[in-house]
């Protein structure tokens, strides 16, 4: 209270409108509260522990740390961009165009089962996979990996992964695996990275251990990758080789 008083009569008004309106579904700087747009951001671990204390339990995500989703506003959310890999998915999927964008939130709550899934990490590798039967690709760059976890309709569909092979990539493999138990690798073995050791680079220092389960033989390629410090980035794999893997692991 010491430390903020000269603005205290904004903050006490700040909450109580967060007390009337709880999760108000709005950004910060457009809630109806006269006080300066970047008030409440500049004062988030303020707001974060009044808040925190002031409102119904039912008002807070208490186990998010993110202030935005912890009170219930807007943000500029991530982006997951996804593209229709089978033509004959496109009216049964409601969609005008093959190559969309959604914010994450109205990208998790889509109404689709049954479909096949291919995440990927590079987005050059994602915009030139091929045509592919009842399937549709998810670029995981950024972040959006670890955000599609929770979109609930994935969870009925069949996925496979397909990431660098080093082991940065496994550990991305062994995270989604925590939700995806069953989540099927493609070209992330000992026998696509032996076969285009011309195209190996040093690779960026890895963690001890993976985030999630791999089976022995990913095991073993994670210890062999990390111990060597190796890279094999899936836009170096010829994309002929990779167009034949794929579709025999969606076959």
């Amino acid at each position: 209270v010491v430390e903020h008083a000269s603005a205290w009569p904004d903050v006490l008004q700040v909450c109580r409108y967060f007390i009337a309106h709880p999760r108000p579904d709005l950004y910060a700087r457009e809630l109806p509260v006269p006080v300066g747009t970047k008030f409440i951001e500049e004062r988030r671990a303020l707001f974060r522990s009044l808040l925190d204390f002031l409102l119904p339990t039912e008002a807070v995500r208490r186990d998010s740390d993110h202030f935005e989703t912890r009170f219930g506003l807007r943000y500029d959310e991530a982006l997951i961009r996804w593209r229709v890999l089978d033509p004959a998915l496109l009216p049964r999927l409601g969609l005008p165009v093959a190559d969309l964008s959604a914010p994450f939130s109205q990208f998790q709550t889509l109404p689709w089962r049954e479909l096949r899934v291919v995440i990927v990490e590079n987005k050059m590798t994602f915009l030139t996979l091929p045509a592919l039967s009842g399937a549709i690709a998810i670029w995981g760059g950024g972040n959006a990996a670890t955000l599609l976890p929770d979109a609930p309709w994935l969870h009925a569909c069949d996925l496979c992964y397909w990431g660098d092979l080093d082991a940065h990539g496994l550990n991305i493999l062994a995270r989604l695996r925590r939700a995806w138990p069953r989540l099927a690798p493609v070209m992330m073995d000992v026998e696509t990275f032996d076969r285009f050791t011309a195209y190996q680079v040093e690779a960026k220092p890895a963690p001890t251990e993976p985030a999630g389960p791999l089976d022995e033989p990913e095991l073993r390629l994670y210890r062999r990758l990390q111990t060597q410090n190796l890279l094999l980035e899936q836009e170096k794999i010829p994309h002929a080789y990779a167009v034949e893997r794929l579709r025999n692991a969606l076959a």
